[in-house]
């Protein structure tokens, strides 16, 4: 486990904008976890969502539609539902970050085969 630094901190909340935190001069990805890895994307994802948060995940979603099923809903989603797998999971995650990235107009917008949308 690395030990972090007494003066490691998050910063005041000033003004009325409650989203501008100020971190201190120690804040970021530790180098010595970055001289660890690979240093692809996959690498840090995995640093931040761990297979057991993935689990969690998979076995909860798949529980809450086995109660849904068992409830006798009529949507036509649920009735087709079939278990969902960790390496769908990660991708779903993956897919809701790079989405906390890069700015579309819509929700539709990320999902458009249009295009304009393509990067």
């Amino acid at each position: 486990m690395i030990e972090q630094s007494p003066t490691r901190y998050w910063g005041p909340v000033t003004g009325n904008n409650k989203k501008n935190l100020q971190f201190s001069d120690n804040s970021g990805i530790h180098t010595s976890l970055y001289d660890n890895y690979h240093k692809t994307s996959y690498d840090f994802f995995k640093l931040l969502i761990t297979d057991d948060i993935i689990q969690l995940c998979v076995t909860e979603t798949n529980r809450y539609a086995a109660q849904e099923k068992a409830k006798g809903s009529r949507r036509s989603r649920i009735q087709e539902w079939k278990d969902t797998t960790q390496d769908e999971m990660e991708k779903f995650i993956g897919c809701i970050m790079w989405m906390g990235l890069v700015a579309l107009p819509s929700i539709n917008a990320y999902w458009s085969k249009s295009f304009i949308y393509k990067k």
